[in-house]
């Protein structure tokens, strides 16, 4: 098998089998913690050069808009959270609890991105 066709078969893997790679990847992460938090910087930094919109709108929103007192999708007071509806509109926050943002989160991704 050649690099090409394993990244391939690995790739098809994780998506039939998103319950057993989640769970080898919270071992791994368990077993290495030093490199799982160097791999967590690097992608974080490379996320930020790659998306500066998205970090600006999240630094504004976090100094600039207040969280109301509950999820504006369930009613929630616990694990509050800000979400961008749009990020060119940097100042335009909902609070959701962090349930519900992950939701929206997921929907979004996946209505966009297949």
């Amino acid at each position: 098998m050649n690099v090409f066709n394993e990244k391939e078969y690995h790739r098809k893997y994780r998506k039939e089998h998103p319950e057993i790679y989640r769970e080898a990847t919270k071992k791994w992460r368990k077993n290495h913690p030093e490199k799982a938090s160097e791999t967590h910087r690097k992608v974080n930094n490379t996320y930020r050069k790659n998306h500066p919109e998205i970090k600006k709108a999240q630094h504004l929103a976090e100094y600039h808009c207040l969280l109301d007192s509950k999820c504006l999708r369930c009613g929630s007071t616990e694990n509050l959270e800000r979400h961008h509806p749009d990020y060119l509109e940097p100042l335009w926050v909902q609070t959701l609890c962090i349930s519900c943002h992950s939701l929206i989160t997921r929907l979004y991704r996946i209505s966009h991105h297949g």
